[in-house]
């Protein structure tokens, strides 16, 4: 297992399905792939969501970067917040106590050797209070307070780290 994973909470009716899921899972698991996260997908309606994706978008080659995660064991599902790594809340509004700029972050990740699970709210209200607390980091990944969009989040986090890793 990897270090480093993306994990997407789904804050939306857990039993319901929606294109967005589909659209957002297709949409990371090429940046996973890329960037040499693992990705894990919380609360999500699926029992099969390889064969979901796979069959039914044509975003990141039609599920194929998905594939090989899974076939590298570097895609996972979890009812609730998997501990396989340290949480890290991603947000714009971090807690002031669990705030970590992103400099001594990755101190821990290169020095320490960190394990951590950076998780990415998906719907409007973004992750709710009792995800929040669960996170031992909180993390603005731009330092400024600047929002994003779940997309480009997805994009831009996990090709951050990797730049920073990269160094």
């Amino acid at each position: 297992m990897k270090q480093l994973t993306l994990s997407l909470y789904n804050s939306y009716d857990k039993n319901r399905a929606h294109d967005i899921h589909l659209r957002s899972i297709a949409r990371a698991a090429p940046v996973c792939y890329a960037t040499g996260f693992n990705l894990c997908l919380i609360d999500f309606p699926y029992r099969d969501p390889l064969k979901e994706v796979c069959g039914n978008t044509t975003i990141g080659e039609g599920g194929i970067y998905l594939e090989k995660l899974a076939m590298r064991q570097e895609f996972f599902t979890s009812d609730g917040i998997a501990l396989l790594h340290i949480p890290v809340i991603t947000t714009s509004k971090p807690d002031p106590e669990k705030s970590i700029p992103l400099d001594q972050l990755m101190e821990k990740i290169r020095g320490e050797r960190m394990k951590a699970n950076f998780i990415v709210g998906l719907g409007r209200k973004g992750l709710p209070n009792k995800v929040r607390k669960k996170g031992v980091y909180h993390l603005d990944i731009t330092g400024q307070g600047i929002p994003f969009e779940t997309c480009t989040a997805i994009g831009f986090i996990p090709a951050a780290l990797h730049a920073c890793l990269d160094r």
